[in-house]
């Protein structure tokens, strides 16, 4: 397709509400840019440069646990010289509880069920024995993801730049 017949496509509320897809890209918004934070962090307490394009080859494609290792191997190294950064297990648990929230939205399958007006989100586990429900999912379980993703990004940020900066919902743009 050209780009000029996709810009004229509407999608409106498909595949579910416009409103749920809203918060679903928020959530994937504010989870990259805290995933650029702890990249810029990881180079900042690793001591290379604020340009320096090794800490991009260094830590850009690692898994998040990979990061959050590292995260903490080098703040239990530095703390002493750095006392912040005993904080940064406190970041570090906020961060994983964020993104076991984000996964279960970004990592299971969501369906809008037009009968009853509900998005759905059947969860299934196989793990030595069959576990299935189907959960009910409101906007306001999607933005509590938003805002604890946020919170654990302000953590981090503050812990280790000692600056703190207002919730982002609170200010106005």
């Amino acid at each position: 397709m050209k780009d000029s017949e996709i810009d004229d496509i509407q999608f409106g509320n498909w595949p579910m509400p416009e409103e749920y897809l809203v918060e679903l890209g928020r959530v994937n918004a504010i989870w990259a840019s805290l995933e650029s934070i702890i990249n810029l962090v990881l180079a900042k307490i690793s001591g290379f440069e604020r340009h320096d394009s090794r800490s991009i080859i260094m830590f850009e494609h690692l898994s998040m646990p990979q990061k959050l290792d590292i995260l903490g191997s080098l703040g239990d190294q530095l703390a002493e010289n750095h006392p912040n950064l005993k904080e940064l297990p406190e970041s570090i648990s906020k961060i994983k509880s964020a993104q076991t929230s984000r996964n279960k939205f970004i990592h299971n399958p969501l369906n809008y069920n037009s009968d009853n007006k509900t998005l759905e989100m059947p969860i299934a586990t196989a793990r030595g024995k069959l576990k299935a429900n189907v959960h009910k999912v409101s906007i306001t379980d999607i933005k509590r993801v938003t805002v604890q993703i946020s919170i654990a990004q302000r953590h981090l940020y503050k812990t280790v730049f000692s600056k703190e900066y207002p919730n982002p919902w609170e200010t106005t743009v």
